[in-house]
């Protein structure tokens, strides 16, 4: 099941537009150290392999990711939490 969260998690759609908590390109570059420049190499190079533009492949995204977040709940819900997604 991790695996299965891990890939939605990693989704995305192409020509998303970066904002500076996406994309550490936004950090000064003196504070990226080798080892987290090869992480955030890895993290893009994940990100621009997932990417989509067929409509389906994020419908089918977007239908998973809710029905995480209503599985999410529900568990939380049974323990009585407060919820995590709206």
């Amino acid at each position: 099941m991790a695996c299965h969260v891990e890939v939605h998690t990693r989704s995305r759609v192409k020509n998303e537009e970066a904002t500076p908590e996406t994309d550490a390109s936004e950090a000064p570059k003196s504070s990226i150290d080798a080892e987290n420049a090869a992480a955030i190499a890895l993290l893009r190079s994940w990100r621009e392999q997932d990417a989509t533009d067929d409509p389906e492949e994020i419908r089918k995204a977007e239908q998973e990711l809710e029905e995480f977040k209503r599985n999410i709940n529900a568990n939380r819900a049974a323990t009585d939490d407060r919820p995590i997604s709206p």
